[in-house]
């Protein structure tokens, strides 16, 4: 989570250096891509081909159990074209969201309200 934090921080393009060191990386481009082009299943294979130092990515190309990814499309998405990359995997806290495998349909009603079922975090 720290290192999500340091990259938000990053500056804008062209104020300073633009980078930031991250577990002793100098990290000065990096992308957050959670789905594919139009809505499609995010294709690691172009990230893995990009420029960016640092990919923030969800844990699966199509945001369910179905689509999660290996440990070696993970691996080979860390080797960039120039070296290393950082891969960050995306974590929503404080939202369930109703298309991920955990998600209870039992927690709304037909309103899409929480119910008396809806855990209680």
């Amino acid at each position: 989570a720290m290192a999500l934090v340091q990259l938000m921080a990053l500056p804008p393009a062209g104020a300073g250096d633009g980078s930031v060191v991250i577990r002793g990386r100098t990290i000065r481009s990096w992308t957050y891509q959670l789905q594919g082009k139009g809505g499609r299943p995010l294709d690691l294979e172009e990230l893995r081909t990009s420029a960016f130092e640092a990919c923030v990515i969800d844990y699966s190309a199509t945001g369910d159990a179905d689509g999660q990814f290996s440990p070696e499309q993970i691996a080979a998405l860390k080797q960039g074209p120039s070296g290393p990359r950082l891969v960050l995997a995306y974590l929503s806290l404080g939202e369930a969201e109703d298309y991920r495998f955990y998600w209870d349909p039992a927690w709304v009603d037909r309103r899409g309200r929480p119910s008396a079922k809806a855990p209680t975090w």
